[in-house]
C-alpha cells in the first residue's frame, strides 16, 4: 500500500501516478462542550489530476485516544464529499 501525503507523485515502470486530492479543512465549526461526537464534512476528493479509474480509500486516525476515542469515515468511492465523525473522551 502506497500512502500519499503533501503532493507527491510516484512513477513506477514508466507510468507517472498524481497524489489523490482533496480540499484543506478551513473550518470545522464549532465544536460543543461536553459533546459526544462531531462531523466534518472532507470536499474535493479526487483520485487526482488524469487519475480518473483509481479507487480512492479514505481513512483516519488518532495520535491522542486520550482525547479521541475513534475516528468513523464515511465515504463512497468517486464521490467528491465525505464525512469524517470524530469521537471525543467525554472524560477530558
Amino acid at each position: 500500500m502506497i500512502s500519499f501525503v503533501g503532493n507527491q507523485s510516484y512513477s513506477q515502470g514508466g507510468f507517472f501516478n498524481n497524489p489523490p486530492e482533496i480540499d484543506k479543512i478551513d473550518d470545522y465549526g464549532p465544536i460543543p462542550e461536553n459533546s459526544d461526537g462531531h462531523a466534518v464534512e472532507l470536499t474535493g476528493i479526487s483520485p487526482g489530476e488524469k487519475e480518473k479509474k483509481q479507487t480512492v480509500t479514505i481513512t483516519a486516525n488518532s495520535s491522542n485516544l486520550d482525547l479521541i476515542t475513534n475516528l468513523k469515515v464515511e465515504y463512497k468511492s468517486g464521490e467528491k464529499k465525505a464525512l469524517l465523525i470524530i469521537f471525543f473522551n467525554r472524560k477530558c
